[in-house]
């Protein structure tokens, strides 16, 4: 039999993130192990970026007697969030793409700025920066916050300033650049 185990990369068992004993432990018939239906069920770059996972032999026999563990090279595991809806680079970004695409914005706070009507990179653009927008733009902060949020008035603006850049971007290149939202 084989046993995996799943370290990350501050080399803590993160194991029981795999599955219990059971769901970890594979046969070997004729030679061959098949392992499936492995599912991650807490990936998070607090682990440190990266996993391995250790495979052991718990039952040796004359076939499989010169090799008890083996060790995966660094694996780094992509949440289905992730898979399926990734950020893209800011110059790849156009002013219709929506706001989850853009590094920086989670998915909580791009769920508080659709609350607000703010779904685009274009709408986010339109708040102003300046002293004139400082009530706006704190009636949106307090909104966007709701009592538990840590979004600071300065990393706001730097969110509408980078999205000024990609409207501006846009309008000087045109429509050069590709959306895929």
């Amino acid at each position: 039999k084989l046993v995996l185990y799943l370290y990350d990369a501050n080399k803590n068992d993160r194991s029981s993130d795999i599955g219990d004993i059971n769901t970890r432990t594979f046969c070997i018939y004729n030679g061959t192990i098949d392992i499936s239906g492995l599912r991650f069920q807490s990936v998070s770059s607090k682990y440190g970026n990266y996993f391995n996972i250790i495979a052991e032999l718990t039952e040796h026999n004359s076939v499989c007697n010169f090799i008890s563990t083996a060790c995966s090279p660094n694996l780094v595991i992509a949440s289905c969030r992730l898979f399926h809806n990734p950020k893209k680079p800011v110059e790849c970004l156009n002013p219709d793409d929506k706001l989850p695409r853009m590094p920086g914005i989670g998915k909580i706070y791009a769920e508080r700025f659709t609350a607000a009507g703010i779904l685009t990179i274009r709408q986010l653009s339109l708040i102003p920066t300046g002293r004139n927008g400082k009530i706006q733009r704190l009636q949106l902060l307090n909104f966007l916050k709701r009592d538990k949020g840590t979004l600071t008035e300065t990393k706001l603006i730097e969110y509408i300033e980078k999205a000024l850049q990609i409207v501006r971007k846009y309008n000087e290149y045109g429509n050069s650049i590709q959306s895929s939202s």
